[in-house]
């Protein structure tokens, strides 16, 4: 499988704030238009994890086994150095949000 990096790069450049003002936008019509919103809010819940949890189940494993529990535990966190600049210029943004 090969990776898009301008399509990618668009993605998460658009993502946070379309799911930010979905979320919002959703919000707003659960509260003021369905029965019960108070538990309906609940159940759409549940229903999203659900549906996230067998998308996650159905993920193939895309790092390598290390042995050991800790090193299983230590995050790597990696920038490309030809966008170190770019992405200190941004991380502000992208903490924020």
């Amino acid at each position: 499988m090969m990776l898009d990096i301008e399509r990618g790069t668009r993605a998460n450049a658009v993502a946070p704030g379309l799911g930010s003002g979905t979320g919002a936008l959703l919000s707003g019509l659960v509260v003021q238009y369905p029965p019960a919103p108070t538990r309906l809010v609940y159940l759409v819940f549940i229903g999203i994890f659900a549906v996230q949890a067998i998308g996650l189940a159905l993920l193939p494993e895309r790092s390598g086994r290390r042995p050991g529990l800790r090193a299983a535990l230590v995050p790597e966190f990696a920038v490309p150095r030809h966008l170190h600049r770019a992405f200190l210029a941004v991380a502000p943004v992208l903490f924020a949000v």
